[in-house]
């Protein structure tokens, strides 16, 4: 496909946004989003666009979500970073393809 790029050491498949997973799990559990932004202390708009994914999980976040899952900090911060650097790695290499292709990088 034209718009795959060779990565190594990388899993070919994108690692899921922690907001998905956290859908999933707050899905399972029947809980819902509202109650379960008051229990972390912040707002219910926060919540949302975490599920959505269109909100990275910031330190602070995962500190929070570990309280209340009984987890680590990191477990949620290395989620957050398999995330973003499966995406930085691509974005990598297709800049490196489109500059050899123009043939401005030897």
């Amino acid at each position: 496909m034209a718009d795959e790029y060779l990565v190594t050491g990388s899993p070919a498949v994108r690692p899921s946004h922690p907001g998905r997973i956290l859908k999933g799990i707050l899905e399972d559990a029947s809980i819902p989003l509202a109650r379960f932004a008051r229990h972390l202390g912040v707002s219910r708009p926060t919540v949302y666009a975490l599920i959505k994914e269109a909100r990275p999980v910031t330190v602070d976040m995962a500190a929070r979500l570990s309280r209340a899952f009984g987890n680590s900090t990191r477990f949620w911060l290395n989620l957050q970073a398999n995330h973003d650097a499966w995406a930085a790695e691509r974005a990598a290499a297709k800049l490196r393809i489109d500059l050899i292709g123009h043939g401005t990088v030897a």
